[in-house]
């Protein structure tokens, strides 16, 4: 035995059940500066010091209790040796004969690995860095090119209403297809560009998969007839509605469904989905695209799908292209939790096909008649005008935001900070809808809805719920509790807009006293200069959906600036917050954290930050944060803080308002 252990390569020890050394090798002797004789025999106190002591005191305990325990630690520089990493093994040895239980420690010398594994990080973080620096300079590029081009295009399109003669009219009619496809080239740029740089944020809506599919088949059949093809959509087992991103979903299939056509000289082309994997609340749907082409060489099949790759040097000048259509597919299909993949063979034809993890079908009830985005915010400013809406919302960004989205209609808008506050409110005031936010502290929103159906008038008043949970559990829930229906944060305004016009319109609650006129729309203040500089630095930054945040606030840059700092101001410490409830495992108040961060991020237009919320809460549900999981989620705090810094230095500028006052109840 005492060979083995001193042919041991690393560092060696046994320590008895007293923490007494009963060995030690020279190489554990000479790092400690002693010789084995000046350790054995002595306390484990004596030997590593009071603090290193205990650590090892536990693990020694936990290994002789039955259970082996490893674990990586450093150690610093000492007299004629450099710092370094160890990783130790405690495990207890076999009983003694004189009955003593002997634990050994086996240390492993790992610094060289360590420094390698900071060496990869440091160039994942250059490479990451890199790479957004290039997405960011091709979506400015691209946003620079598609200012003139829309208006080449715009005046291109009315010299030709303008009457012009024959040979004009054929000259601007090539200036016309040059163009749309120059934009066409621009636009798959700025899309890729957006789509690495974390810049694209999936939607939640409620879809039906044949329509999606009859869609893209529509906007291909012209130029497949013009070329004698058929196109045809497969009847497939797959659900009539489920919930996802439609948007995407029918970008991906169009990139396939074009390419077959360039593609494919005769035949027919088809369109296809079906489930692969059935869970109990989602399905991974796969999407595919069959056509009679070309085919494509079985060496050529694996890197198609890279960026800028086509499958020969031949095919740009044959058929044109960038080779960016089949990558922004795959990086769709990735951002909807599936991959892509192509089946083909040479002269016979191809089929592409890409997978998407979608809920099975929620939100509003499937058949509901679909509200143009316009013409519902049209309704609701002139029908409903006057109407009094309670907004039950914890977190006060989303609250705010909520609000003025429907105050910016003329209705009037009660706020609740939880559940126990809005049944108060139920009590002495009348509604025609109720926006309910499902995690609340004291009492939440089911039980809030719950308790407000018991009290009269209350038994038809909609009540809708705002939740970022979409499956069919949580609908359950709220239907059980007496919800009528339910909205996916982030809210989208349109999606708010068709919501309360559907129940506002059918609902048959008591109807309110007479309300005052409802308001025209304010006109927009004047953006300052301050708030314009503001604004084009915050244009500049990779992950702000500018567009989309100021959209949200009808536009209004001061408003949309000041909820911007009061959402740094209330979740910018979010982070540190996070890690003090992880260390204290409180696994319930960490989801209810980030649940209202995403909100508020979603809503804003941070798509970066809610993205990596996103991906925190997907850690945080598999289990105790710890070892790899505990480095995945730092990681994701970590660039959540950045983007909050990056955020926080534009805003730090003399003349931004502060967070937008809510209404008391009237």
């Amino acid at each position: 035995m005492r060979a083995l252990l001193a042919a041991f390569p690393g560092y060696i020890a046994a320590i008895d059940q007293n923490f007494i050394y009963t060995y030690c090798n020279d190489r554990l002797a000479a790092r400690l500066g002693r010789e084995p004789a000046q350790i054995i025999g002595r306390h484990g106190r004596g030997v590593l010091g009071d603090a290193r002591f205990r650590v090892s005191e536990a693990a020694v305990e936990q290994a002789r209790a039955g259970t082996a325990v490893t674990a990586e630690r450093h150690y610093p520089a000492t007299p004629g040796h450099a710092p370094m990493d160890l990783e130790v093994t405690h495990v207890a040895g076999p009983a003694q004969p004189d009955g003593r239980q002997i634990c050994y420690v086996f240390g492993i010398d790992v610094t060289a690995r360590k420094q390698a594994e900071s060496q990869l990080i440091a160039a994942r973080v250059q490479a990451e860095q890199a790479n957004r620096a290039k997405s960011a300079f091709l979506a400015n590029m691209s946003h620079e090119i598609r200012t003139p081009m829309n208006a080449i295009l715009g005046l291109n399109h009315l010299m030709r209403r303008a009457g012009a003669t024959p040979e004009q009219s054929d000259r601007l009619a090539q200036i016309d297809t040059a163009g749309q496809h120059l934009m066409s080239i621009i636009n798959n740029v700025l899309d890729l560009s957006k789509i690495e740089a974390g810049g694209v944020t999936l939607e939640i809506a409620t879809f039906d998969v044949a329509a999606v599919l009859e869609n893209v088949a529509s906007l291909i059949t012209e130029s497949a007839r013009a070329k004698g093809l058929a196109v045809e959509v497969a009847s497939s087992p797959a659900p009539a509605r489920v919930t996802g991103d439609p948007t995407r979903l029918r970008q991906a299939l169009l990139n396939y469904a074009a390419n077959a056509v360039k593609f494919t000289d005769r035949g027919k082309i088809t369109l296809r989905a079906d489930v692969q994997q059935d869970g109990t609340d989602w399905l991974l749907v796969r999407y595919s695209v069959s056509d009679t082409g070309v085919g494509i060489a079985p060496e050529n099949q694996s890197r198609i799908f890279d960026t800028f790759e086509q499958a020969d040097a031949s095919t740009s000048r044959k058929h044109g292209g960038t080779g960016l259509g089949l990558a922004i597919t795959r990086r769709l299909a990735q951002l909807m939790g599936g991959d892509v993949g192509v089946e083909s063979s040479p002269g016979v034809g191809s089929r592409f096909w890409f997978t998407a993890r979608l809920l099975r079908g929620q939100g509003s009830a499937a058949g509901a008649p679909a509200v143009d985005a316009v013409d519902a915010e049209h309704q609701l400013r002139s029908r409903h005008g006057g109407t009094r809406v309670l907004v039950v919302e914890d977190n006060e960004v989303n609250r705010v935001i909520v609000r003025e989205m429907l105050v910016s209609l003329g209705m009037t808008v009660d706020t609740a900070a939880d559940g126990r506050d809005a049944l108060a409110l139920a009590q002495s005031h009348r509604y025609n809808l109720v926006l309910m936010d499902l995690q609340m502290p004291e009492i939440d929103g089911l039980e809030a809805t719950r308790r407000m159906r018991e009290l009269p008038g209350w038994a038809t008043i909609p009540i809708v719920a705002l939740t970022a949970n979409v499956f069919d559990e949580d609908r359950r829930a709220c239907e059980t509790a007496g919800m009528s229906d339910f909205l996916s944060k982030p809210i989208d305004a349109r999606a708010l807009h068709a919501c309360a016009l559907k129940w506002l319109e059918g609902s048959q609650a008591e109807p309110t006293p007479p309300l005052a006129a409802a308001a025209p729309a304010q006109p927009i203040s004047p953006t300052t200069a301050t708030s314009q500089a503001v604004l084009e630095k915050l244009a500049g930054l990779a992950h702000v959906d500018l567009d989309h945040g100021m959209s949200v606030m009808g536009g209004d840059a001061d408003k949309y600036l000041g909820l911007l700092a009061s959402m740094i101001g209330l979740h910018g410490g979010d982070m540190t917050r996070l890690t003090a409830l992880l260390d204290d495992d409180e696994r319930v108040a960490s989801r209810q954290l980030t649940h209202s961060l995403y909100g508020a991020a979603g809503m804003l237009g941070l798509p970066g930050i809610a993205q990596k919320v996103l991906s925190l809460q997907g850690a945080l549900r598999l289990g105790p944060p710890h070892g790899e999981r505990r480095r995945e989620i730092q990681a994701l705090m970590a660039g959540i803080d950045r983007e909050f810094a990056a955020i926080a230095a534009e805003l730090a500028q003399p003349g931004i308002p502060g967070l937008v006052a809510t209404h008391a109840p009237r």
